[in-house]
């Protein structure tokens, strides 16, 4: 599953995963399980792609 970082910072770094402010970053459920529970950070669900059809 993703998550994307919406904090104040330009990008945040939790247990060695890097995230860019508003880019979704793949991580694994114990990980998930923990950015659930910070208001800074927002789960990306499933979708189609956003420049899929663009090409």
């Amino acid at each position: 599953m993703k998550f994307k970082y919406d904090g104040p910072q330009d990008e945040c770094t939790i247990r060695d995963v890097t995230f860019q402010k508003g880019k979704a970053v793949e991580v694994d459920d114990v990980l998930a399980a923990k950015l659930r529970g910070i208001p800074d950070f927002s789960e990306v669900k499933p979708g189609r792609k956003a420049n899929a059809d663009k090409k």
